[in-house]
Formats: C-alpha cells, structure tokens, sequence
C-alpha cells in the first residue's frame, strides 16, 4: 500500500506536468517557466498548484481571476496516477519493491543501481503511458496528432518488450523472431488505417491514427491488440451515437480516434489476456 500509494502520488505530479506540456506545445509557448493560469495568465502559486487538491479547494476557479479552470486537469492527473499505478502491477514493480523496502528494513544492504535496473521496464512502462495519454489529450483538444511522440513511445515500446522477453540482443535471429508478432501487429493495422485515410481523403479517417496503430501493436502484440481495437470501436461507437443523439455533433462531424485507441490500448494492456482467454473459451473452445 505504501509503495502503491508513493507511485500513485507521483503518477499525480507528472499528470499536472503533462496537461501543462499539452497546453504549452498547442500553444507554442516555452516548456521553461513558472505554471499561469491559462486565462489571465498569472502565475500559479505552488500552493494552488498541487494535483486535485488545489482544483477542489478553489472550486475549478483561479484565485486571481476567478474564471473558471477546467476540469481537464484533474481528470488528467487521476488518469495519469493510474496509469501508473497499473504499470507498477503490470511490471510486478509495486510487490517487488515492497520486498526491497523490507530488505533495506532488515539491515540488508540494497543499491539503488540495482533497484533502478530491475525496475526498468517499469519506468519504461510509466514513460510509454505518460506519452500515450499526451497524445490523447492533445488529440481530443486539437484532431492533431502529436507523431513525434508517438514514434518515441513505438521505440520504447520495442525497449520494452525485449527486456521482459529477455531476448539476447546478440541473437539477430531471436530477437526477429521475438518482435514479428508485435512488427504484424502494428504495421498490419497501420497500413489499413492509411489506406483508408488516403481512399477518404482524410474524411473517414486521419493518418496521425494509422502513426498510433504502430505504437499500439509494438507495445501490445498479438492477441491484445486485437482486444484494444475492439475496445477502442465500440466505446467509439457509443460516444458517437451520444454525441449524435444529442446533437451535438453531426453525421460530418469529425471526431478523433486516437483518444478511444488510446484508451483500448490501456484496457488492453491490463485485461488484454484475460479477455481474449474468456473469448476464446467461448468462442472457439479452448
């Protein structure tokens, strides 16, 4: 629980540090400098500038200006705690390190280099995530797609998957092989996405979408992607009906894709197997 709670916590700080990266690359401002609020521009005590805690005790309002702050912020630093939170479970990091907190307790003598390396996957995870709800983010704001940063999330997601595959980087040939699965996954989908967008004219779909399919199948492989696809269109599907059936949006309305990809790609990762184990049981017998 307190190590659980340690990530949660710092899951919550760079949650606010990435909705004020979001704002800042939309707006073209310098990363430097301190935190202001995006209506008046004043600067934000560090007091009014803890995670959720600041938000409910201003009333989602500025001190200054009293105009409103939206709820976007701690929204995104909940999600962001989670998220790494769960990759603390999907990684084993959060019991693990429990154990070396008791062996440090007991006298024992731990290095921090050895801490570090064997919960690499772990913050490689964590950084993976922190990218993908950016992307999110600045594509239900903008319906632009952030492609560097997807790119930078498809490479740590290969890092990723060789360390806990534990495949010999001298071995061409196992580590081909070991990645073919996660190569078919993404760049299969991906090329389907780009093949509708270039037949739509970008109507029916964006390219940025088909740039997140590869970074989807690199860190999932096969068969979650399939679970974070099916997802990703379904919860789609119901948001769009919603947003039609209360005219909020039209039939031509764009809406982007990347955010419910991005939201598969997160229940995929947690309940990919468990799905796909309870689909094929039922499904296909075995």
């Amino acid at each position: 629980m307190i190590v659980g709670g340690i990530i949660f916590v710092l899951g919550l700080i760079f949650g606010s540090f990435l909705s004020a990266l979001e704002y800042r690359i939309d707006k073209g401002v310098s990363l430097s400098g301190r935190s202001f609020c995006p209506k008046c521009k004043g600067q934000i005590a560090w007091y009014d500038n803890i995670p959720v805690l600041s938000w409910i005790v201003l009333a989602g309002k500025c001190r200054k200006c009293k105009k409103p702050i939206s709820i976007q912020y701690p929204i995104v630093e909940l999600l962001t705690a989670f998220a790494f939170v769960g990759a603390g479970l999907v990684t084993d990091t959060i019991p693990s390190l429990n154990n070396y907190i008791q062996s440090i307790l007991e006298g024992q003598y731990v290095s921090l280099g050895s801490i570090i390396s064997a919960k690499l996957p772990y913050i490689l995870l964590a950084a993976i995530s922190f990218i993908l709800i950016l992307v999110a983010l600045h594509d239900a704001k903008t319906k632009y797609v952030l492609s560097r940063y997807v790119y930078v999330a498809a490479f740590l997601s290969v890092t990723y998957n060789l360390l806990i595959g534990n495949v010999g980087l001298h071995d061409v040939a196992s580590i081909y092989y070991y990645l073919l699965p996660f190569i078919l996954s993404a760049f299969v989908p991906a090329l389907l996405f780009f093949l509708i967008h270039k037949a739509s004219k970008g109507k029916a779909m964006g390219a940025g979408d088909a740039e997140i399919a590869i970074a989807i199948g690199l860190l999932l492989g096969f068969p979650n992607t399939l679970v974070a696809y099916y997802f990703a269109f379904i919860v789609g599907a119901i948001w769009g009906g919603y947003l039609l059936l209360s005219r909020k949006a039209k039939l031509k309305s764009e809406m982007p894709l990347g955010p419910f990809l991005i939201a598969g790609t997160f229940f995929a990762l947690y309940f990919g197997e468990q799905i796909f184990s309870l689909y094929a049981k039922i499904f296909l017998g075995f």
